[in-house]
This record gives C-alpha cells, sequence and structure tokens, in this order.
C-alpha cells in the first residue's frame, strides 16, 4: 500500500509493537509521528520519515497540544494507531484502586483522548484509518489481569461505537 503523504500518528511508538508499526508505515511512505513519555527511546527510534513527540496519554492537556502541534508540522493525522498501554496483573484482592486507576488511564482513556485529538483532524480529510491495540484479553478476559482485560474490553467497545458513528464514511475503525 502506498501511504506517501499520508500523516500517522503513534502512540507508544518508540518500542515494542508501536516502533515496528512505525517502521513498517514510514517504509510505505507515510509520515510518522511516534509519541511516548521516554524522550531518549523516541529519539532513538527516529528515522526516516519517523518524527518524535514526547507525549504522556495520561495527561488530556499534553495530548491536545501535543497532537495540534504534530498537525501543523506534518499535516492532518489520517491514520492513528493507539498503541500506548500498560499490563500490569493482580488479582482482584490485590489489585488497588490506585492500579486499577493507572491503568484504566493509560489503556482505555489514553486511546480515547488520542482518537478523539486525532479525529479532530481526520475529519477533514477523505480518508482515515483508527487503529487501537487491544488485546485478546479484551475478548476473553485474563486471569490474575482484571483491570488490564477490562481496559482493553472498552478499547472493543469504544472502537465498534465509533465504527457506527461512521459506518458508510471515508473513516475506518479496527481494533488489534
Amino acid at each position: 500500500m502506498n501511504l506517501q503523504g499520508k500523516h500517522a500518528l503513534i502512540t507508544g511508538g518508540g518500542s515494542g509493537i508501536g516502533l515496528a508499526i512505525a517502521q513498517k508505515l514510514a517504509a510505505q511512505g507515510a509520515q510518522v509521528t511516534i509519541t511516548g513519555r521516554r524522550k531518549a527511546v523516541l529519539q532513538a527510534a527516529a528515522g526516516k520519515g519517523i518524527f518524535p513527540a514526547e507525549m504522556d496519554v495520561t495527561d488530556e492537556a499534553a495530548q491536545k497540544e501535543v497532537i495540534a502541534n504534530v498537525v501543523k508540522q506534518h499535516g492532518p493525522v489520517q491514520i492513528c494507531v493507539a498503541n500506548a498501554g500498560i499490563a500490569e496483573g493482580r488479582t482482584l484482592q490485590k489489585t488497588q484502586m490506585e492500579l486499577w486507576r493507572k491503568i484504566m488511564a493509560t489503556n482505555l482513556d489514553g486511546a480515547f483522548i488520542t482518537i478523539r485529538e486525532a479525529m479532530s483532524s481526520m475529519t477533514s480529510t477523505d480518508w482515515g484509518r483508527v487503529i487501537p491495540i487491544s488485546s485478546i484479553a479484551g475478548l476473553r478476559g485474563l486471569k490474575g489481569g482484571g483491570a488490564y482485560a477490562a481496559s482493553k474490553h472498552g478499547v472493543i467497545g469504544l472502537i465498534r461505537s465509533y465504527a457506527a458513528e461512521h459506518l458508510g464514511g471515508p473513516i475506518t475503525f479496527n481494533a488489534i
């Protein structure tokens, strides 16, 4: 697929799955903005067609500012990969509210804010893809990982809702 002229935004793009996706999209011609909390990791991952932007997905104000800035630099986001996430497992009785909120803030709230802010520029285009990274735990649950599984179930529900809202339009929504 030729993605020349398309701008992709990938949260958690400095390493692992996010970086692999960024490299593949850049190889197909996209200008790719990768975000994450670790500046050194992002800078090490930057290269031909891959541009780093430090951002914490749990900070709504930061997401608004950073996404607005990368849109000014590289044009509207047309591929949004909400990949940033954390996977920590604990049994029900050992899951404290602090851990629950940390996982939800990153995996679910972070994906929601990223998608919402990316969509503010994407809707001005005639083509777009929204692809959050979920998990098999978002379909089946995960023993010892209730908070993680709930967050990934939430991502799948979010995307099913947005897909229904935009049915027949130029933007597609698919969770992986």
